[in-house]
């Protein structure tokens, strides 16, 4: 098995659990989901990843799952909720109380816009999307995968150093051209906002694009989002 890595996509499933163990801890995961059917294929999917899963459904009660997380000490908690709720803050507050290092990942079935900063307050720092074609179970393992919890925090809602890297490297004016085109204003209304040409805003727009590594609108506005950069009126 030497040469055997946990992430090689032709290795059988126990032979990838068992290289998964050689060369990483287990990590301790508590899942939360009242649905228990969706729980357990979780719960299984985790462990062929070398993470020790505990299900617990919501309905259990703050002092179950308290009781619960004190027991199998996670090292991550997983909530699956339809969208944000004041239950999911009172619940960070009192798991983050116990353990300071917790990191809180949310699965939501719908990311709107206005519950990314809610979920962010609520002290959330992984947000994933349950979508038809890509299910969250495999995203949250390839996370998982990829190292520690502190990566889940750095490549999901606290954005990505290298990425303010980058935008760090963008001049004031193309921050500020930037900002605009994320936030939905055109090329054209950008240029009477700012009082300047036409083309000098396409200039600038192909520049931030080519720093940020960004290929289109959507992706821009998702990199403005992800590391919560400033919004210019």
């Amino acid at each position: 098995m030497g040469d055997i890595k946990p992430d090689d996509p032709e290795l059988p499933e126990e032979v990838a659990f068992e290289s998964l163990l050689v060369f990483r801890p287990i990590i301790s995961v508590l899942y939360i989901d009242d649905n228990l059917v969706t729980a357990n294929i979780v719960k299984h999917n985790l462990l062929l990843c070398g993470l020790n899963c505990t299900v617990m459904p919501e309905k259990a009660g703050i002092e179950a799952l308290l009781a619960k997380a004190a027991e199998v000490k996670p090292r991550i908690m997983v909530m699956m909720v339809d969208e944000y709720k004041p239950e999911c803050q009172k619940l960070v507050s009192a798991l983050g109380a116990m353990f300071p290092k917790l990191c809180f990942v949310a699965v939501v079935k719908l990311i709107r816009e206005h519950d990314v900063a809610q979920f962010r307050a609520a002290g959330f720092q992984g947000l994933l999307s349950q979508e038809v074609d890509t299910p969250f179970t495999h995203k949250l393992q390839t996370l998982l995968q990829k190292g520690t919890c502190e990566e889940i925090v750095i490549k999901q809602i606290a954005g990505n150093p290298e990425e303010r890297e980058r935008y760090d490297t963008l001049s004031d004016r193309e921050k500020e051209v930037g900002s605009h085109y994320a936030t939905g204003k055109t090329k054209k209304e950008i240029s009477v906002l700012l009082f300047v040409s036409y083309n000098t805003i396409k200039t600038h727009c192909k520049n931030v694009f080519a720093i940020l590594e960004v290929r289109n609108v959507k992706s821009l506005k998702q990199y403005w989002e992800r590391n919560d950069l400033p919004k210019y009126k």
